[in-house]
C-alpha cells in the first residue's frame, strides 16, 4: 500500500480508502461482496434459494443495491434480491461509466466528477464494497449513467497491424473490430451474412453467419475470426 497520510495510529477515512483500493486491486474478497448467483432474504421470498445457503446474504443488501442501480439508470430489471444476469450487466455498465466519470446531473448536463469520486480498481461485474458505496453516493446526488447518447454499433475488419481490410480468401485470420456507444454490459447479435465467406469463432463455424449473445464489455472490442469456405 502506498500511503500518503499521517502516520498517527488512527484508522481514518484516508486509511480505510487506501486499504479498500489495495483489497480490490489484489482480488481479496470482502464479506459484503455480491456476484452473479448470490441472493438476499428477498431472493429467498422469491423462491430463488434458502436461508443459510452458500450464496445467501442475510438482509436486503442485494435488493438495496438493485434499487440504487435502478436509480442511476443502470438497471431496468426486477427488484427481487437476486443477483442475476441483468444485475451483473447493470453493475458492469455502472463500473464502466463511474470509472471514467461519465455521469450526468439531474438537469441532463455532464457531471463534473472529481478524480477521488471515480471508481478505481473495481472487479468487472462484481458488487464489491467500493462499487456498492459508489453507486449509492451517485444515486443520492441524483446523478445517472444515462449520458443521453443513443445506442450504436459499428464493425469492420482489420489485420493484425490495425489496417482495415476486406476478406479476400478462405482460411484468413482477421480481427472484427466492434465499436459501440452506450452498450457496455449488453449482449448483441452481430450479423456477418453480407461477407463473402463463412466465419469460425473459437473453433466453431458461426451458424447463419451470426455471432450470438456477444457481450459488450468495452466501447471498442477486438474479436478474432477466421474465414472459412462454404458461402453459397
Amino acid at each position: 500500500i502506498t500511503f500518503n497520510g499521517a502516520v498517527d495510529g488512527i484508522a481514518g477515512e484516508k486509511t480505510e480508502k487506501e486499504i479498500a483500493v489495495w483489497l480490490r486491486n489484489n482480488w481479496v474478497k470482502p464479506d459484503s461482496e455480491y456476484r452473479k448467483g448470490d441472493y438476499d432474504d428477498n431472493g429467498v421470498k422469491n423462491k430463488f434459494g434458502e436461508h443459510g445457503g452458500e450464496h445467501h446474504h442475510p438482509g436486503d443488501g442485494i435488493t438495496e443495491f438493485q434499487k440504487d442501480l435502478a436509480a442511476v439508470k443502470a438497471y431496468t430489471g426486477k427488484i427481487d434480491g437476486i443477483f442475476g444476469e441483468k444485475t451483473e450487466a447493470a453493475v458492469k455498465l455502472f463500473q464502466d461509466k463511474a470509472s471514467k466519470g461519465e455521469l450526468v446531473e439531474k438537469d441532463g448536463k455532464k457531471a463534473k466528477v472529481k478524480d477521488e469520486e471515480k471508481l478505481i480498481g473495481y472487479r468487472n461485474g462484481v458488487g464489491d464494497g467500493a462499487t456498492v458505496e459508489t453507486v449509492k453516493k451517485v444515486a443520492e446526488k441524483g446523478r445517472t449513467v444515462d449520458d443521453g447518447l443513443k445506442e450504436s454499433i459499428q464493425a469492420h475488419f482489420e489485420d493484425s497491424e490495425g489496417n482495415k481490410i476486406d476478406i479476400t480468401k478462405p482460411n484468413q485470420s482477421v480481427l472484427l473490430i466492434v465499436e459501440t456507444t452506450s452498450m457496455v454490459g449488453k449482449k448483441v447479435e452481430i450479423d456477418l451474412s453480407d461477407a463473402r465467406f463463412n466465419f469460425e469463432y473459437n473453433g466453431q463455424v458461426l451458424e447463419n453467419d451470426i455471432l450470438k449473445d456477444f457481450e459488450i464489455t468495452t466501447d471498442k472490442m477486438e474479436i478474432k475470426l477466421k474465414s472459412v469456405p462454404g458461402k453459397k
